[in-house]
């Protein structure tokens, strides 16, 4: 099985994936990083 890795663009995340059938695909979804600044404002 063939592994592929996706990465959305700005502003979008896998969930504008979830309607495209890849068959038999191994997909791995990378996820942006998220900045420091909203790290540590998301904790307050």
């Amino acid at each position: 099985m063939k592994k592929v890795y996706i990465f959305s663009g700005l502003g979008v995340d896998k969930r504008v994936f979830q309607k495209i059938d890849f068959g038999n695909l191994d997909i791995e979804f990378i996820d942006w990083m998220v900045s420091m600044t909203e790290f540590y404002r998301s904790k307050t």
